[in-house]
């Protein structure tokens, strides 16, 4: 039997919070839709399943905890670099 599918969305707002927010989370079906969703709207999605494991244990609402920090930092540098070359493609 597979494991069900889990999914944690995050926002960094540097302006308003010190660490990224926790702003949605599920698993199964809502993963799936939240996955479906955030595609179809040009959000990125980074897939980890050991980082989904333990993302979904925080609450909505809940800062990352400090030992993520480099971790989520390195992903988010990542999305970037990828946001920034797709742009770049479309040109």
């Amino acid at each position: 039997m597979s494991k069900p599918l889990k999914a944690t969305a995050l926002k960094y707002n540097p302006d308003q919070h010190n660490a990224p927010m926790i702003v949605a989370s599920g698993h199964g079906i809502i993963a799936q839709k939240m996955i479906e969703i955030a595609e179809q709207s040009g959000i990125p999605v980074y897939r980890d399943e050991q980082l989904a494991n333990v993302l979904s244990m925080l609450d909505i609402g809940s800062a990352i905890d400090q030992e993520l920090f480099q971790l989520v930092a390195q992903i988010y540098i990542e999305v970037v670099i990828a946001l920034k070359s797709s742009d770049k493609s479309s040109l």
